[in-house]
């Protein structure tokens, strides 16, 4: 993710710079929302007579918000970006990056999709028949 963001910096990629911070935003989502889970386990106390149950809520909406935070940003650099256009420089670096974030994603999608139509699956499975998982 640091890596990623700093060849965006390097490169004036704003794809780049999305994608660590989607991945930024993801990972800080994901401890979010174990906190409010956590947190609303917690047994009821005198300060909180009902508990902390509603916790978990609470954490979707700070997610959101990060979410809506992170997403108007990047808009609003991109209307920037179209009305002065900035020069990107293709290098070695920004290509690096590009196949090392690219690979894994593609590579993810592709055994979903095989998983999804049952291929690949081993004996008994129908090609191109849709599978439903459990």
């Amino acid at each position: 993710m640091a890596l990623e963001a700093g060849a965006g910096v390097y490169a004036n990629s704003l794809a780049l710079l999305s994608d660590a911070a989607h991945m930024l935003f993801d990972c800080a989502a994901i401890a979010i929302g174990l906190c409010g889970a956590y947190a609303a386990c917690w047994p009821p106390r005198p300060a909180f007579p009902f508990g902390l149950a509603r916790c978990e809520p609470l954490a979707a909406f700070v997610n959101a918000l990060l979410l809506l935070l992170a997403g108007a940003s990047v808009l609003l650099e991109a209307v920037g970006r179209l009305c002065r256009p900035q020069v990107l420089t293709l290098t070695l670096t920004l290509t690096l990056t590009l196949t090392l974030t690219l690979t894994p994603t593609l590579t993810a999608a592709g055994r979903r999709s095989r998983l999804a139509t049952g291929g690949a699956d081993g004996p008994g499975s129908q090609p191109g028949r849709p599978r439903f998982l459990p």
